[in-house]
């Protein structure tokens, strides 16, 4: 995980998790401005360097094996987060870009976590949320060929439930 720290005291700590394409300078430009809004800010980097220029190549990226899990990456990355943040206590957000988006909510929907707020980018996911204490918020191309309609009111839906 690379790490932008604030300028002054940090306001919290936020993990930003990378689309398919890698943890590229867009997701470090992006890191950057909220390190500047006072942020202690982890940038997750599930394909350890390594970043696409095609489709193909982040197909090949995505599939590829690892020697460690994404979600023990994550785990430490949000374990060191919270460290840098002072405290194990601290709850962090977390920001993720389409495919980090999957794994962005579920970073929220495990209380371990303590993951106080999520935002989406042209990601959709279900499950429990039973367990998600997060602040969500989702933003959604008006066509995307990546988030199906069904995709996207199937996570609405499995919100709705515990919200009601």
């Amino acid at each position: 995980m690379e790490t932008i720290l604030p300028d002054a005291t940090p306001e919290g700590a936020v993990l930003i998790i990378h689309s398919w394409w890698g943890l590229t300078d867009s997701f470090r430009t992006y890191g950057s401005s909220l390190a500047r809004a006072g942020y202690i800010v982890g940038l997750a980097d599930l394909f350890d360097g390594q970043t696409a220029n095609t489709e193909a190549d982040a197909c090949r990226l995505r599939a590829q094996s690892r020697r460690i899990p994404m979600y023990k990456t994550l785990d430490a990355d949000i374990t060191s987060l919270c460290d840098l943040a002072g405290s194990k206590r601290n709850r962090v957000g977390v920001v993720g870009f389409p495919m980090g988006g999957h794994w962005a909510v579920w970073l929220s929907q495990r209380p371990r976590y303590n993951v106080a707020a999520t935002i989406l980018y042209d990601a959709a996911r279900a499950g429990d949320f039973s367990q998600c204490d997060a602040s969500l918020l989702a933003h959604f191309a008006e066509i995307d060929p990546w988030v199906s309609t069904s995709s996207r009111r199937n996570m609405e839906r499995a919100i709705e439930k515990i919200r009601m």
